[in-house]
């Protein structure tokens, strides 16, 4: 934390975000509403006050026709030390979400041109946010730990430690740790 108490990371992201949106002539108000978000959230959220969810991100992401990842680290491809462009050590993961208790690491290699892998640790009680989100693409995912209440176009299904799941990332779909403890996933997304 800065001397003000704001996270310098989410005062950067927050300052990208006002920054597209201001460069697509788009005001505080007709963003919200795009995203179905109150003017206060997404107004907080630029002075990097409050992380978005999951869900913000993608619907931040959609609007503004860059990739999550750009918002949270638009450098991040020219900045990673490698051995190849096909591994991805520990200590290179890219951190994608860190926020109310859901931390999303980016582990995809620069090699791998259709695939995004995320490891995903969730305190409990977190998750991707009160509404289900969507965006282009296939996802896959094997719980690694805990259980996940997983809905998918409405439909709620528990899942534990061993369980897998894949889908059409159009259907509306959303996560929360239903668990008593961390729960762990690695998740596979076709990049867009």
């Amino acid at each position: 934390m800065g001397a003000s108490g704001i996270d310098p990371r989410a005062r950067e992201l927050g300052e990208r975000i006002r920054t597209r949106r201001r460069a697509m002539g788009l005001t505080l108000t007709q963003l919200a509403d795009r995203i179905g978000v109150s003017i206060g959230t997404l107004s907080q959220t630029e002075r990097g006050l409050g992380s978005p969810s999951v869900r913000i991100l993608y619907d931040l992401s959609a609007v503004f026709e860059v990739s999550p990842a750009w918002l949270i680290d638009p450098g991040s491809n020219s900045a990673r030390r490698d051995d190849s462009p096909f591994i991805v050590r520990v200590d290179q993961r890219q951190l994608f979400v860190d926020s109310d208790g859901l931390r999303k690491q980016l582990m995809s290699p620069r090699g791998v041109s259709q695939l995004n892998g995320f490891f995903v640790e969730m305190a409990p009680g977190a998750g991707s946010g009160d509404k289900p989100y969507t965006h282009a693409g296939e996802e896959i995912a094997f719980v690694t730990a805990g259980t996940v209440e997983l809905e998918i176009d409405g439909k709620c299904h528990v899942l534990n430690e061993g369980d897998c799941f894949g889908f059409s990332s159009s259907l509306p779909h959303q996560f929360r740790n239903i668990g008593s403890g961390r729960a762990m996933v690695f998740w596979v997304n076709t990049r867009t």
